[in-house]
């Protein structure tokens, strides 16, 4: 029978992948506004965040529904039988390394470290590399949304070849290569049982005889165990069988949780939160036993899955948690992050209901940028010294936005050439350019004006004036005009923030920029009269002025803009969704 090898641990390829790394530092703007533009590390289309051994995976249910992984995934239960069933009603024993190897290949490796093609990739959160048939079978059956990530490279264990991931073990079987069981999971449950030194002496894992069995469980004789709920339900409607294997415990009390050991894997309930999750066994593995961890980062991104994507004018949030941070921890060094030709700014950011460190960067997508596959990068150095990258592709949609023509008559018609835009952006290119590390606002933002008004102009509208299409350009802000059509309605900022502009200007008339952090900037144009000052410190709901038609005006309005990082966004973005969180 034909047999294929994979390649060990200890081979290690000269590559030149250090590029993603120098283009960043560089501020490379080779990939401006192209679509497809190829990352120069392989992507991981599937990949989510990294969890902690408490928390259920995405793509997996907090309750008895049927998971089907990310969105055109295979559920659980579509993961081939197991060519051979071996278990045994008691733990395994400890599992035998390969002589001359003390521990597995756990340590985080540095993305330089080995080749990365259409046959290995990179999984940046926890420093390992994936090659086939390993990665073949770990992307058809729901990638990190149904195993985790990986947490060794590949190493020798009772003779064969495996990987361990956070929520499973993969075994690879030569003497089945090219068949259904090449790849089969292996007795994770089993391993961190024996490591944490959980024996049939233990009482949960002593073995239950059928008379013994309650009508309200199920018996197993294979493993002379019994499941009753809250797990029963889970392990029946999710067809958990082919994925965790049999009961080789009891349910029992543990670090807070209720818990209960399966063949390859175990199951964790909440009774605060009444969830059923998926225990990281892999990571609790290497806890048991001692073996070093590879440092964790997890990274969350503010759209769904499969495929990312999200449209022209919207915010993508991009935020690198630091999983094993505390407060007094080193944070990575030299975090860099691009999307498309952009390159992302990050602050740290302490959640409260969580220990570790987060470093976010928010990101205008321009209603400009063609529409097409972009890459996301994050570059850093982890705290042993590791030069991580997380690479993701992104899409970016279409969205019309609609078309206007401007009749200007009068005096107006001279404001109708580009000159006094660019007088100005001028005038306003240091508060487009501000940043602040630290975020000032908190939750959804408000509308500036409380007074019924309508929308006369539309964000990103294309718009012309007096029908020269030579005049043709996007319209930066929302056009807001009082229902009574008279000036002098307060004009609120939209949330706290700090004054960095006010002014009159040839186009925008009288003008205020505010600053609200993570280079989240908004500006209030065609006012009649200007209440606050440079420096002043406001909270939302505060007035900054009234309602007016100074500037390029046709008429009482104010125009209300947000840009991030410079790049205009739609305002409706803060309205809908809480970005300092």
């Amino acid at each position: 029978m034909k047999t294929r090898s994979i390649a060990k641990p200890s081979t290690l390829l000269v590559v030149t992948v250090l590029l993603p790394l120098a283009l960043l530092a560089c501020g490379s703007s080779a990939s401006q506004n192209t679509a497809g533009a190829t990352p120069p590390v392989s992507v991981l289309p599937l990949s989510t965040p990294t969890g902690s051994s408490t928390t259920g995976r995405p793509g997996f249910p907090a309750t008895g529904t049927t998971p089907s992984g990310p969105t055109g995934q295979p559920p659980v239960s579509q993961i081939p039988d197991p060519v051979a069933h071996e278990s045994s009603a008691t733990p395994a024993g400890p599992p035998s390394l390969t002589p001359g190897t003390p521990v597995p290949p756990t340590q985080a490796l540095s993305f330089a470290a080995l080749a990365v093609n259409s046959d290995t990739v990179y999984v940046g959160e926890t420093g390992h590399f994936i090659k086939n048939p390993f990665l073949a079978y770990w992307l058809k059956y729901g990638a990190a949304g149904v195993f985790g990530n990986p947490l060794s490279e590949i190493f020798q264990q009772n003779g064969k070849e495996v990987q361990l991931f956070e929520q499973a073990l993969l075994e690879y079987h030569p003497e089945l290569a090219g068949q259904s069981g090449e790849v089969q999971l292996g007795f994770l449950g089993q391993q961190l049982a024996q490591a944490q030194n959980l024996s049939p002496a233990t009482p949960a894992f002593r073995p239950v005889s059928a008379d013994d069995a309650s009508p309200d469980t199920s018996y197993f004789p294979q493993t002379q165990h019994t499941l009753a709920n809250p797990f029963k339900t889970f392990w029946e409607e999710n067809k958990l069988l082919k994925f965790l294997g049999y009961p080789i415990s009891q349910a029992q009390e543990q670090a807070g949780l209720t818990v209960q050991y399966f063949e390859r894997g175990r199951l964790e309930y909440n009774t605060a939160t009444r969830k059923i999750a998926y225990s990281n066994s892999g990571d609790l593995l290497i806890a048991a036993q001692g073996w070093p961890a590879p440092a964790k980062f997890g990274l969350e991104i503010n759209i769904p899955d499969n495929p990312l994507a999200l449209n022209q004018g919207q915010i993508l949030s991009v935020e690198l948690v630091d999983q094993g941070s505390a407060a007094s921890s080193e944070p990575p060094v030299d975090l860099q992050g691009k999307f498309a030709a952009s390159t992302l700014k990050f602050s740290p950011l302490k959640k409260d209901s969580s220990p570790a460190i987060s470093y976010k960067a928010l990101q205008a997508i321009e209603p400009s940028l063609n529409p097409g596959t972009y890459p996301l990068t994050l570059a850093f150095i982890d705290r042993q010294g590791i030069a991580r990258t997380i690479t993701r592709n992104i899409r970016v949609n279409s969205r019309d936005y609609g078309s206007q023509d401007l009749d200007l008559a009068g005096d107006l018609s001279t404001l109708a050439d580009r000159s006094a835009d660019d007088y100005d952006n001028a005038q306003l290119n240091a508060a487009y350019s501000t940043f602040s590390p630290t975020c000032l606002w908190q939750g959804i933002w408000q509308w500036p004006l409380k007074v019924p008004w309508t929308q006369v102009t539309n964000f990103a509208q294309q718009r012309t004036f007096n029908g020269k299409t030579d005049t043709l350009y996007l319209h930066e802000g929302i056009d807001m005009a009082p229902n009574s059509e008279t000036a002098g309605a307060n004009v609120q900022v939209a949330a706290p923030g700090k004054v960095i502009f006010t002014g009159s200007l040839k186009a925008r008339g009288l003008s205020v920029a505010v600053d609200h952090g993570l280079g989240v900037t908004s500006y209030y144009f065609h006012m009649s009269q200007i209440d606050v000052k440079v420096g002043q410190t406001l909270q939302g709901g505060e007035s900054v002025g009234l309602v007016g038609s100074t500037g390029r005006s046709t008429g009482p309005h104010l125009h209300w803009e947000v840009r991030v990082n410079g790049l205009i966004s739609d305002p409706r973005n803060f309205l809908n969704e809480d970005l300092s969180r």
